[in-house]
Formats: structure tokens, C-alpha cells, sequence
């Protein structure tokens, strides 16, 4: 009689949806050995295959369903000498897992937003740097938790004309006061 395959082993690939199959054998140094594997899917035989290698990649996988895979080592030069089956089945998830889900048990993408009356993410005190009367470069007052942050008082209180907003990019941009005409008169 032939002795049975080893270490029958099983892995889901969730990425390409296949099932990778392998096992060893003691004796397949000594004589031929091939092997019988039988695939069942919850229970009913779906495929068979002989073999002479240790592998096989099984491509037909469904979602949810449980793979029970068989080897039988038989004899190459006599098919009728056999050996005991061995066998493993693999449970394939409904769906693929995701690893935060599985790491934390819950979806990552599903976080609560926070309630209407809850600040929301914010640094600092939520007053902003006062720097602005709403017309300038956005240093205005703001809570510092929503879309509104920095963004300036928009109410004008008085009725000053608007001012040009200053384009730091602008070569000619300076955070000196501008030069008096006098001071330069007076240096001539």
C-alpha cells in the first residue's frame, strides 16, 4: 500500500480569489507517486484532477462558500495501489475582509460624524488670530473648527472702501511702510 500525502495545506488568496493547495509526500523518492485531489464545494465533488506535482491552484472560488480538498496518493505504475485520503476544507468569507475590520472589528470608513452641537476638529482657543477685517489675507475671527476658520469677519461695520488684497507672490510685495516723498527730498 502506498502511504498518504502530509501536510496538506490550504490558503485563500483574497486579493486574486483563488484557493493554493499543497502537501509533500514521504515516499515519492523511493517510487512514482502520483496524486488523486478531489475538490468539493459544501459537500458536493466539483472537481478532480490527477497530479504528479505537490500544488495546485484552484481558480473556480465563490464568496461564502467551504472548499474541502482530497489527495489520494496512488502508485504511477498501478493506479489500483492507494493510499488512505487525506484532507482539508478552507471557509471562504462572504465578502473580503478588510484588515482595519478584522484588526479593530469595526469598518474604518465608518466613523460618526460629530454631533451638531459638538466642535468639531479644531487647534487653538476657536478665535482665530483677531489679524483681519474679513477683506484681507483671511486672519480674520473664526471659531477654528469648521469651514469658516480664518476666513474673516465678512460683516464691514463701517464704511470703508475695500482694499486691494496684497498678492505676496508680486515682486514688488514689502512688509515696509511705504517710503515718504519727503524723507527722499530731504536726503538730496
Amino acid at each position: 500500500m502506498v502511504e498518504p500525502a502530509e501536510s496538506l495545506n490550504l490558503n485563500f488568496d483574497e486579493e486574486e480569489q483563488i484557493i493554493e493547495a499543497s502537501w509533500s509526500h514521504p515516499g515519492s523518492e523511493d517510487r512514482d507517486i502520483e496524486f488523486q485531489l478531489t475538490i468539493s464545494e459544501n459537500g458536493s465533488e466539483i472537481d478532480q484532477n490527477d497530479l504528479s506535482d505537490f500544488d495546485y491552484t484552484f481558480t473556480d472560488v465563490e464568496l461564502g462558500e467551504t472548499y474541502t480538498f482530497e489527495v489520494v496518493a496512488y502508485d504511477a505504475d498501478n493506479d489500483e495501489n492507494r493510499s488512505d485520503p487525506i484532507s482539508e476544507s478552507i471557509d471562504i468569507p462572504d465578502e473580503e475582509s478588510d484588515f482595519w475590520e478584522d484588526f479593530f472589528g469595526e469598518d474604518e470608513d465608518e466613523e460618526e460624524p460629530p454631533e451638531e452641537d459638538e466642535p468639531g476638529e479644531g487647534s487653538g482657543d476657536g478665535d482665530g488670530n483677531d489679524n483681519g477685517n474679513g477683506d484681507g489675507n483671511d486672519n480674520g475671527q473664526g471659531d477654528g473648527n469648521e469651514e469658516d476658520n480664518g476666513e474673516g469677519d465678512e460683516e464691514d461695520d463701517d464704511d470703508e472702501a475695500e482694499e486691494e488684497p496684497i498678492d505676496e507672490d508680486d515682486d514688488d510685495f514689502s512688509t515696509d511702510p511705504p517710503e515718504d516723498p519727503e524723507d527722499e527730498e530731504q536726503e538730496e
